[in-house]
């Protein structure tokens, strides 16, 4: 088994080389398995296929696993990324108590007319400015995950407390009893 922190690591698509690189020299417990696709570049991308919903459920079935089984997420952008595969996953890493660490900078994460990017001042997000590479960025971020572990790991069991209390409370009032969760809400 791996006891290295696990890391979900977000991007656009064609910097996926990147993190199978930083994975694949055994430096860091990447998780994110989107990488190992072949993606291109902004101006060739190599993924033409257009994907119907199923194949988009299971892509994002697949990240969310990766997501629940990390210690931590790197965010990666550069100037003039639209990110907002990357958006949805911070918010599923900060709602389990996860830290996520942006390593660059793009319009997506600055406050604008239509969002004040409020994210952006959660307590488990960290930015780290202006690197001149990402290895520099991720091992930065990687270096104050390990610092602040113990930190990161309390708040987590806390809010993992304060949900198990929520169940137990659902599961009293019988309000689960027989309950099946689906994707589709039929009329």
């Amino acid at each position: 088994m791996d006891t290295r922190p696990a890391i979900y690591s977000a991007s656009k698509i064609w910097n996926a080389e990147k993190w199978r690189h930083l994975r694949d020299n055994g430096t860091y417990n990447i998780t994110s398995r989107w990488i190992d696709g072949e993606c291109g570049t902004p101006d060739n991308r190599l993924d033409t296929s257009d994907p119907d919903d199923t194949e988009r459920r299971l892509i994002w079935d697949t990240c969310n696993q990766d997501l629940i089984r990390s210690d931590l997420a790197i965010i990666y952008a550069e100037e003039g990324d639209d990110m907002r595969g990357a958006i949805a996953e911070l918010g599923g890493m900060l709602a389990t108590s996860c830290p996520v660490y942006l390593v660059g900078d793009c319009a997506s994460f600055r406050a604008k007319n239509d969002s004040d990017a409020a994210y952006t001042c959660h307590p488990m997000f960290f930015h780290i400015y202006k690197l001149e590479d990402y290895v520099a960025g991720y091992r930065l971020a990687f270096f104050h995950y390990l610092e602040n572990q113990a930190i990161f790991w309390a708040e987590k069991a806390h809010n993992l407390y304060l949900q198990s209390q929520r169940l137990a409370q659902l599961q009293r009032s019988h309000a689960l009893d027989g309950a099946r969760l689906t994707t589709r809400v039929e009329a």
